[in-house]
């Protein structure tokens, strides 16, 4: 709570007069109930008020704001963020057509701290009612994405990566995941080694029962078990490459 006295005493102290919510005393109930919840709250939240999108907002808000805080507030929203207001214009129409609004994910190139950056939010737009029942304005709660976006981002390509190595490199190859062996990746050679069995995403006890039955996933236990590698030469696996056909002896390192 003590956090959030910073924009609250900057809300206590704006000159609202100035702006079209006026006197803070006329406000319309739903509107100071509102702004009570907003301030009580550690989540990020906003409220545009009236058809100039009057702007008030909370100490958590305020963080993703960053240079634009505290010249945002009081300001019509979508002039705050007049370089994305583009793209907030079709939501915010919307919320103000009492339709409410929730994105998993909006990607926005924002300009917040001196240089424009691509930014992810998750938020939703709940239309706000005054006493007469027409909406007056919206609330916005929402949670700054981008880290997690970006990481997922760097995680797929770090994939992509990978598994171009893995098509790539000489001999058979496969990734396998948790103490149940879990592939979750191979190369060509290694779906030829299994006769091309439909293997990824599944366990080797699934999907791989001759390999089971020759001891092989005994050694894999071991392995995980021990955080050991293991290594040999010249082993048997005896395969049947497809279903009804002959059982072959391959010999592998």
């Amino acid at each position: 709570m003590s956090e959030n006295r910073l924009t609250a005493d900057l809300i206590r102290a704006f000159r609202w007069s100035a702006t079209p919510l006026g006197d803070p005393v006329n406000w319309p109930q739903p509107l100071k109930t509102l702004v009570e919840l907003m301030l009580a709250s550690n989540q990020a939240m906003f409220i545009a008020w009236g058809p100039q999108r009057t702007f008030l907002y909370n100490d958590a808000y305020a963080q993703i704001l960053a240079s634009k805080h505290p010249a945002a507030l009081g300001r019509d929203f979508l002039d705050a963020w007049a370089e994305i207001r583009s793209d907030l214009v079709p939501i915010v129409d919307q919320a103000y057509r009492g339709e409410p609004v929730h994105m998993e994910d909006i990607e926005l190139q924002m300009n917040r701290k001196g240089f424009q950056e691509e930014a992810h939010f998750s938020f939703s737009y709940t239309p706000i009612r005054d006493e007469q029942g027409q909406v007056a304005g919206f609330l916005c709660a929402c949670v700054e994405i981008t880290d997690q976006v970006l990481a997922d981002r760097r995680r797929v390509a770090e994939n992509d990566r990978l598994s171009r190595m893995f098509s790539q490199a000489p001999g058979f190859r496969a990734m396998l995941s948790g103490p149940e062996h879990r592939i979750v990746m191979t190369n060509p050679a290694y779906m030829q080694l299994v006769g091309h069995r439909d293997v990824l995403g599944k366990t080797v006890s699934e999907t791989l029962q001759d390999a089971v039955a020759q001891g092989y996933l005994d050694l894999l236990d071991q392995v995980f078990a021990r955080n050991e590698a293991y290594e040999t030469h010249g082993a048997n696996y005896r395969v049947q490459a497809f279903p009804g056909g002959a059982v072959e002896d391959r010999y592998v390192d």
